[in-house]
């Protein structure tokens, strides 16, 4: 067994986040970070086992795509355009059921939307656009 040291930059400015730019009330602010912001912001929580590659590389490949995708923590940085493309990317991956990851959800199952808060999580990036 192997233990690594993660690298962990999780250097989040909530000045650029996307909930600093939009309201939103607490029980939604729960939904969208409790399925989207381990890999689409800098707010990763690690689980234990982490630690241990070859867990860790799958991880940090993942979160590191994820990023690449869409990083939330870094929404006041985009320009308009790329945001309303992000967001419109975000809305598809989630009626096409991609989004939050099955393999994400087995392991995280406060992830796992209602078909209500799946359609408040849809609103709410709708809503974004309209801005």
């Amino acid at each position: 067994m192997q233990f690594l040291e993660s690298t962990r930059p999780n250097q989040n400015d909530e000045g650029l986040d996307i909930f600093a730019y939009s309201e939103a009330d607490q029980r939604s602010l729960l939904l969208y970070t409790n399925a989207c912001y381990d890999c689409h912001s800098y707010e990763t929580v690690y689980p234990w086992y982490v630690q241990f590659a070859p867990v860790s590389w799958f991880m940090k490949h993942h979160i590191d795509e994820g990023r690449h995708h869409v990083n939330f923590s870094t929404w006041g940085d985009y320009p308009d355009n790329k945001k309303s493309h992000k967001l419109e990317e975000c809305i598809e991956m989630i009626n096409e059921g991609e989004m939050p990851l099955s393999s994400y959800v087995l392991m995280h199952s406060e992830a796992k939307w209602t078909d209500e808060e799946k359609s408040k999580v849809l609103q709410f990036f709708k809503s974004q656009m309209d801005k």
